[in-house]
């Protein structure tokens, strides 16, 4: 595989916008702020735009009324809750609708 090394943020959003389908953006090197859930999230926001290999994501509570949304409009569709700050899977839990977010969240 390749190796891309990021050395400005606007390169990122760059980068991510011509990955192809079976290519993976995991780590990029010289920038710490992609490596973490949030930054990378932050960074796919930033690019405007949905890209075809990185699921639905959102940021708390920025985000949180999209959420409710989506989880009324598709009541028994798992989202994964992944809290920031903690690893290696830590209190990392499954949600199925409006009534899980609101007693988990």
């Amino acid at each position: 595989g390749d190796i891309v090394c990021v050395v400005i943020t606007e390169d990122v959003a760059q980068r991510v916008a011509v990955l192809k389908k079976r290519q993976w953006l995991s780590h990029i090197l010289e920038i710490s702020a992609v490596c973490t859930k949030q930054g990378l999230a932050e960074a796919l926001s930033a690019a405007g735009e949905d890209f075809e290999w990185a699921p639905q994501t959102w940021l708390f509570p920025k985000d949180q009324e999209q959420v409710l949304a989506f989880c009324d409009k598709y009541p028994r569709c798992p989202l994964i809750y992944k809290p920031n700050g903690l690893g290696m899977g830590e209190a990392v839990f499954l949600m199925l609708g409006r009534p899980d977010f609101e007693r988990k969240v």
